[in-house]
């Protein structure tokens, strides 16, 4: 997408009343769904520390491997780059690439897809609506989703694998 089209889009979004509010709160909602799915895969491995271990583990050293990646990387944001005001406030600088919060959700749903296929199914739908949001929010470019939610489904579904 062009500036001038993720532009257009959150101006839009923007200017409807309310509508600001409403995609914070779905952002939010989002996130707690996939947090609260990420402490029920504790609950559903309670029965093996190994496999809690595993479930700590995979995720964590994702989430500290994109981190780092990310901030090599130094991708500017759109709304940095085209200079606008996001959908959701945000004021970070630079760490676009590749979306953290897409990341994050994919591979949880990759490690439930390894011990329950038709949570981490359903997972990977909630990941693609972050995915969605993150775009027309104005806080991801389209690469920046997808390769997060590809980064993060290998890493929790190989991950996990290896770890068996």
């Amino acid at each position: 997408m062009t500036g001038d089209t993720i532009r257009s889009i959150t101006s839009s979004i923007r200017n409807r009343s309310g509508a600001p509010r409403r995609f914070l709160i779905f952002d939010k909602i989002l996130t707690v769904l996939v947090v609260s799915l990420y402490i029920c895969l504790f609950i559903y491995n309670h029965n093996s520390f190994f496999c809690c271990i595993i479930s700590l583990v995979v995720p964590l050293t994702g989430f500290v491997f994109v981190s780092i990646f990310r901030a090599l990387a130094g991708e500017e944001r759109p709304y940095e780059k085209y200079n606008f005001e996001p959908v959701i406030p945000k004021d970070t600088k630079k760490h676009s690439f590749p979306s953290r919060h897409v990341f994050s959700a994919a591979v949880i749903a990759g490690t439930w897809i390894v011990f329950f296929p038709a949570v981490g199914a359903g997972l990977i739908a909630i990941t693609a609506l972050i995915a969605i949001l993150r775009v027309i929010c104005g806080l991801h470019y389209i690469h920046d989703v997808v390769a997060g939610g590809l980064m993060g489904l290998a890493w929790g579904i190989f991950g996990t694998i290896i770890m068996i």
